[in-house]
């Protein structure tokens, strides 16, 4: 499948002995006694958003003064975190598997929800005012590369996973 991504910036070896330690402590307690049967590279789906805003911040008690300014947003498609974006993502057309063929993926307007939400928590933290947002358009979707540790057969539904972040990027909230 043809898909626009980030690239793969981890090598499979590092993440294979994180993979085998089943991530930490709540993996270890969570998957005892099951086994690593697989890791694969799949890729994720998410959503950036971009939303301008007016903000009327008070500066002293009788004076006020309008903000205004850009925020881009993505979304995780899968768990509906969101993160501010502050800088530049490559992109680039590779050839991958997308994860459980998106069965888990979010749509776009309860995705856009959240990241509306959660921009409007993160203005409103640094200009102590209430956004109002303006129109957002039609966001753009990428994929980020992921190793998934499977533990269990794969096609089961009992099968738990966990996934590593294979591009380097973090996604910090």
């Amino acid at each position: 499948m043809e898909l626009t991504s980030t690239p793969v910036r981890i090598p499979e070896e590092k993440i294979r002995g994180k993979a085998r330690g089943k991530g930490g402590l709540i993996g270890k307690v969570l998957l005892w006694k099951q086994p690593m049967t697989l890791l694969r590279l799949e890729y994720l789906k998410f959503y950036r958003f971009a939303f301008s805003y007016d903000v009327t911040v008070r500066v002293f008690p009788a004076k006020k003064r309008d903000l205004t300014g850009k925020i881009e947003i993505i979304t995780d498609a899968m768990t509906g975190k969101c993160a501010v974006n502050d800088i530049h993502i490559d992109l680039f057309e590779t050839e991958g598997r997308h994860f459980m063929d998106g069965r888990f993926d979010m749509e776009v307007p309860p995705a856009m929800e959240l990241a509306e939400g959660f921009a409007k928590r993160i203005v409103m933290r640094l200009t102590k005012g209430t956004p109002i947002f303006g129109e957002c358009l039609e966001p753009e979707y990428f994929y980020r590369p992921y190793y998934i540790a499977y533990y269990g057969d794969p096609e089961d539904k009992a099968c738990r996973f966990l996934h590593f972040e294979a591009d380097g990027h973090t996604f910090k909230r």
